[in-house]
């Protein structure tokens, strides 16, 4: 992610890794007016939560989701 930021897009992971703290500064900043994340890679137990689905709601109802693909191995 380290490269993607040297083009500044910034990029961020979701998973359940992660602290609770780390996962709501994530959840924090997609709820801004202008969210800086502009890529967002997330593991597939959050995808399934409907609390991820409506954060995906939020963001596409503002117009702010432009592009959504899943890649699953």
């Amino acid at each position: 992610m380290a490269s993607l930021e040297g083009f500044g897009i910034t990029a961020k992971v979701l998973s359940s890794d992660q602290t609770k703290k780390q996962r709501d500064e994530i959840y924090a900043d997609l709820r801004m007016v202008s969210p800086s994340i502009c890529m967002l890679y997330v593991t597939p137990e959050l995808i399934a939560t409907e609390y991820f689905q409506n954060v995906l709601l939020r963001l596409y109802n503002r117009s702010k989701l432009k592009l959504f693909v899943v890649d699953e191995v």
